[in-house]
């Protein structure tokens, strides 16, 4: 839980977000731009979920180390590396 800074490789450059994990199983994401909320699972070290919209689905699984975290977005335009950091 808590809000972490989280960056990784998209097409056109290094994006950053800021991801907070609620203790609701939230994770409230936000790009500066835009914020959403969706269902994230904890277990463990391991830290996971999915968004299913009708134009695009993404899903992340990852693993949670100390104060740091590590882990793979899959898109459909493929998959990339994310990094995160306990702010």
């Amino acid at each position: 839980m808590g809000e972490w800074d989280v960056s990784y490789d998209s097409r056109d450059n290094n994006r950053g977000e800021i991801w907070l994990i609620t203790a609701e199983d939230e994770l409230v994401l936000d790009d500066g731009e835009t914020s959403m909320t969706i269902p994230v699972e904890l277990a463990g070290s391991r830290i996971s979920w999915a968004l299913d919209e009708s134009a695009e689905s993404v899903s992340f699984a990852g693993s949670v180390n100390g104060s740091r975290f590590a882990g793979t977005l899959y898109t459909q335009e493929g998959n990339r590396s994310v990094y995160g950091r306990r702010r």
